[in-house]
């Protein structure tokens, strides 16, 4: 039996962010290299406090017009942000966790750390 890993292009393996805005459902596009590094681009100006930067991540993440945000509170925008923020790291920390249990698994238990008792001379020890 062998290994295999497929990939779809068209669809993501993780669930869709889902944001309502006027009854209109949103989903963030698939997190793709280039969408990573426009997303990135956007972070970088937020840090430096550009308030469209904010509406232009939103944007462009959920596709969705910016004069529709535009009719919403800055705050409510910021929301989006630190929700769909929370949501990436959640899954990202998820799947190290996942990962992280599984490599653990191949190589057996855990290995007890032996801490050497004081004033006792170790063999090769100058002192």
């Amino acid at each position: 039996m062998s290994d295999k890993l497929s990939f779809n292009t068209r669809k993501s393996l993780y669930e869709p962010v889902e944001i309502e805005i006027d009854e209109i459902t949103y989903q963030n596009q698939k997190l793709s290299r280039a969408v990573l590094a426009k997303l990135g681009e956007f972070e970088a100006k937020i840090i430096e406090n550009k308030e469209d930067a904010l509406f232009s991540w939103v944007s462009f993440l959920f596709d969705i017009d910016v004069k529709i945000l535009e009719k919403l509170d800055k705050r409510e925008v910021e929301d989006i942000y630190l929700h769909t923020s929370r949501v990436f790291r959640k899954e990202e920390q998820e799947r190290f966790r996942k990962e992280m249990a599984q490599i653990g698994g191949q190589f057996g238990k855990k290995i007890p750390r032996k801490i050497p008792r004081k004033n006792v001379k170790r063999s090769g020890s100058k002192v």
